[in-house]
């Protein structure tokens, strides 16, 4: 484990007119007060130089009693960060092994630290954050997302952190719940300034006739519109079960049974088989949100995606190559190599 403190006055700080998250510096602060310039002197010491409390004592001219002090001040001011770097998360061997086998451009591997669903969420999230993050391509571009609760996760984990951020949000659908939109796409906003743009539609429609009549209203044209300039989509996975979708009465008894006997698994409301291909095509036809094919053609897309009930899904998504970057955990990028059924 690393602790170094802070470089520069932009690294990841508050956005304009919120306040800092927890242990975080607030730049809008500076300039700094004498104990607070004498406790990033010593955490540069102590950190960045290696040195022990007695040389540090002596290099700043001070007890070795207040050097103790003011590495605590450091930290509590959150001039210091502690990086947890670990080995298992740079498998190179396993990363160049998954880029070559599907085609992928960048892969990011975590550990999560629990065992629980929320730990792998959390941990995939974190990823994703820091993979769009060292992009660089994201500046000033349109982010798409499709909602997951590992895309929940990665927006929670960006909240206030990104350094690159985009020009805007653009929800592309499956969040739809009774109580409105998830709130973390507007806590999201609310930290980085960044404007949403929600879904105009509901994710399924009863028939294809209402979905053509709702696309061609204006505000639906408007946001199909801005899909098509994103620069990356960030997306996830689900298991093959019709009844989590947010409207499983609309599907017919033909496409549920289609569901549970041909389909591994959906991404962006699209049931797919172990290849790859559409399974019910009649409910991917009334679904909103980008098509498949749409998926091959953009740019930078991004499935942050893991665990074993995602697996089916996970590996039929890269087949087709309908992502270029992939987030997932050690376990299922292990079992994406040597699973072949």
């Amino acid at each position: 484990m690393h602790e170094a403190p802070d470089r520069a006055p932009g690294d990841g700080g508050a956005p304009d007119g919120g306040a800092p998250p927890v242990g975080e510096v607030d730049r809008e602060q500076l300039p700094l007060s004498t104990r607070d310039a004498l406790a990033l002197d010593a955490a540069k010491l102590a950190h960045g130089r290696g040195l022990s409390q007695q040389r540090i004592a002596e290099a700043l001219h001070v007890s070795r009693p207040q050097v103790s002090k003011l590495l605590t001040t450091a930290r509590a001011k959150g001039f210091v960060r502690t990086l947890v770097l670990d080995p298992r998360e740079s498998d190179r061997a396993l990363t160049h092994g998954l880029r070559e086998r599907f085609g992928l451009s960048d892969v990011r591997l975590v550990v999560p630290a629990g065992r629980g669903p929320s730990d792998l969420d959390q941990a995939l999230g974190h990823g994703a954050a820091e993979m769009l993050d060292a992009a660089g391509a994201m500046e000033g571009a349109t982010l798409a997302v499709w909602w997951s609760s590992a895309v929940r996760s990665t927006l929670e984990s960006a909240l206030g952190r990104l350094r690159v951020r985009p020009g805007a949000l653009v929800v592309l659908g499956g969040q739809d719940r009774p109580g409105g939109p998830d709130p973390a796409f507007e806590a999201f906003a609310g930290r980085t300034a960044v404007p949403v743009h929600r879904a105009p539609a509901p994710t399924v429609h009863a028939s294809l006739a209402a979905q053509i009549a709702r696309e061609e209203q204006a505000d639906a044209r408007g946001h199909e519109a801005l899909v098509h300039g994103a620069g990356v989509l960030l997306f996830g996975a689900a298991p093959a079960d019709p009844l989590a979708l947010t409207c499983p009465g609309l599907l017919t008894d033909a496409e549920r049974a289609q569901i549970r006997e041909r389909s591994v698994g959906r991404i962006c409301g699209r049931f797919l088989d172990p290849d790859g291909r559409i399974v019910a095509p009649t409910l991917s036809q009334r679904t909103s949100g980008p098509t498949l094919t749409a998926l091959r053609r953009t740019g930078r897309t991004v499935l942050v995606a893991g665990g074993a009930e995602q697996l089916g899904a996970i590996r039929a998504a890269l087949a087709r190559r309908y992502a270029n970057h992939l987030v997932t955990d050690l376990a299922t990028a292990r079992r994406l190599m040597t699973d072949d059924d």
